[in-house]
Parts: C-alpha cells; sequence; structure tokens
C-alpha cells in the first residue's frame, strides 16, 4: 500500500513538472533598468538662425551616473531628429561636448529619410560610459540657398540601448511614450522664390507647323524651394484648344522641390487649313510659398505660314 501511495505522489510530479514546461515563458521585458534621460537647453535661445555661424547647445543628462545594467559597458541614446515641414532642405553641424563634428565613434548620424508628416527624419546617438552622467550636443545650420520657412527642428529622445561585451542583441529602455525633446524654430536666410518664364537669350522660337509637337515654354525660379510649388495658369486667345494646340501639362503646375525650372509642354496641331493669324498665351496666375513675377505672360502666335512665335 506504501508503494503504491508512493508510486501515485511520483507520478503526480512528474506530471505538474511536464504540464509546468508545457508553459509559454513570460515575454522578456527590462523596463527603466539604466538612469532616467532629460535634454534640457544650455544656450537661451529658440532660434536657429541659418548663416549666422553661431553654435547652440542642449545637454543629454542622466539622472545618476551610468554604472552596468545587466553587465553592460556601454549605454546609448538614440535621439530621433525631424523638422515639422518634412522639407529636405538645410542639414545641421552636429557637434559632441569635445567639439569634434559627427566623431565616428561616440557621435553619429544616420538618414532615416522623408517620412511625412513626421518631416524629414534622421537619428543621432549619444554614448555613455560608466561614470558618465552628461554629454553636450552643439548644432548650427549649413548654409544653402534653398527657401524654407516656418521649420522648426525637434530632438526626441526614443530609446535607451546598453550594449554588454559579447552580445549581440542590445535591449533598452522605451522613451517614445515620455515626450522627452527640445526644439528650435529655423530662421531662413533666403528670399522667396519668384516664379516667371523663362527663354533664355531668345524672345521668339519659330517652329514649323508640321513639326510642333512636343513644345514648351519654360518656368523658372529665382532661386530653389525646399516645398512643393503649385502653380496656377490660365489660357486665352483666338487659337482653339483642340483643334489649333492641345496643352499636354496638368491643370496645375507642380515645381518640386529643389528643382529651378518646370517645362509647360504643348503640342500645335497640323491641320494644313489656311487661316489668319491666331494666337494662344499662357498667363500664370497664382503660386503658393512664392511670388509670381515678370515677365508672368507666354503669348505663343500661330501664322498662316505655319510657324509659330513664342515672345515674351
Amino acid at each position: 500500500m506504501k508503494n503504491e501511495i508512493v508510486i501515485a505522489l511520483i507520478s503526480f510530479v512528474i506530471m505538474l513538472t511536464s504540464c509546468k514546461k508545457d508553459d509559454p515563458e513570460p515575454p522578456f521585458s527590462i523596463p527603466n533598468q539604466g538612469p532616467d534621460v532629460t535634454l534640457e537647453k544650455i544656450t537661451n535661445t529658440n532660434q536657429l538662425i541659418e548663416g549666422s555661424n553661431d553654435t547652440v547647445f542642449f545637454r543629454v543628462k542622466l539622472s545618476r551616473p551610468f554604472q552596468n545594467v545587466h553587465q553592460a559597458t556601454m549605454a546609448r541614446v538614440l535621439i530621433y531628429y525631424r523638422d515639422t515641414t518634412a522639407v529636405n532642405g538645410a542639414d545641421l553641424f552636429v557637434y559632441d561636448q569635445t567639439g569634434e563634428q559627427e566623431p565616428e565613434y561616440d557621435f553619429y548620424a544616420q538618414n532615416f529619410g522623408p517620412l511625412y508628416p513626421l518631416g524629414y527624419l534622421q537619428f543621432y546617438s549619444v554614448n555613455f560610459y560608466p561614470g558618465d552622467s552628461e554629454r553636450i550636443v552643439g548644432i548650427k545650420p549649413k548654409e544653402n540657398s534653398i527657401y524654407e520657412k516656418d521649420k522648426v527642428y525637434l530632438f526626441n529622445v526614443v530609446k535607451v540601448y546598453y550594449f554588454a561585451p559579447g552580445d549581440p542583441s542590445p535591449y533598452g529602455d522605451l522613451y517614445e511614450d515620455k515626450n522627452i525633446q527640445v526644439s528650435y524654430n529655423y530662421i531662413d536666410n533666403d528670399p522667396m522664390p519668384v516664379v516667371g518664364f523663362d527663354h533664355g537669350l531668345n524672345t521668339s522660337i519659330q517652329i514649323q507647323e508640321s513639326a510642333g509637337y512636343g513644345e514648351s515654354a519654360r518656368i523658372k525660379l529665382t532661386n530653389r524651394s525646399g516645398f512643393i510649388i503649385p502653380v496656377q495658369y490660365s489660357v486665352s486667345g483666338t487659337a482653339l484648344s483642340g483643334t489649333d494646340y492641345i496643352i499636354k501639362s496638368p491643370s496645375t503646375l507642380f515645381i518640386k522641390p529643389g528643382e529651378y525650372y518646370y517645362d509647360f509642354n504643348f503640342d500645335v496641331i497640323n491641320d494644313n487649313i489656311t487661316e489668319g493669324a491666331e494666337s494662344f498665351t499662357i498667363k500664370l496666375v497664382s503660386a503658393e510659398k512664392s511670388l509670381i513675377g515678370s515677365p508672368i505672360n507666354n503669348a505663343i502666335f500661330l501664322r498662316d505660314s505655319i510657324q509659330i512665335f513664342i515672345n515674351e
């Protein structure tokens, strides 16, 4: 009888052990294993002024000096940097506390590309070693010729990674929901672009009507823009659309960021009909984030000689 009881107890223990092994293990997580991270401005300004040659500084600060976290010998604070208008324009010079620009090991940047509506996104990371409690970051706008008003640059702490020797998979603390950031208003020194027609050195172009396909009137910008520029235009005249010519460009013209020119495309219809002098005029009406400047009209003359003259 005792042997039977012992056997039953052993069987029960084996069954419990077997069931425990089959249970899924809880997910591995390390909440807030290291010191808390904060960002604070050192330079008393909220502005980044392009072309000023001034550098502003902010501090990446730990709530206590970094010590080993689960045998980790380095903590890497990951900071997203982005602008709020998704403009791929001016970048920033970034310095660490020694004054070295983007040092290879302790501070680096990587481009993530445009992630609208978040803005044009990069990340920077700052390394902390045992005993470190703060790092100083300096930033300065690069000079360029791109119009990009009304930008705000944000620096957000998103995660802290901990690296241990021989461990290929770093782990860390998440900060994405804590809104740890500093922000700066970007002051652009480039003028708003002016949009107008451009014929270069020629004020007129002659084309045989029979070869009037794939023609264009070039629109120019005085300087590049970091924004998409929608341009509205009107067409009027004695020549008839669909009978004498066909507009190939869309109803709204979109000049892409960073581009100087836009070619307004049209075809001339070869009807072999004797006609009097006819013309149509393309007029620039409005443009966003830019100004309309001279010449705003592009007059295209169709003559009975089966030639086209494009004049300002």
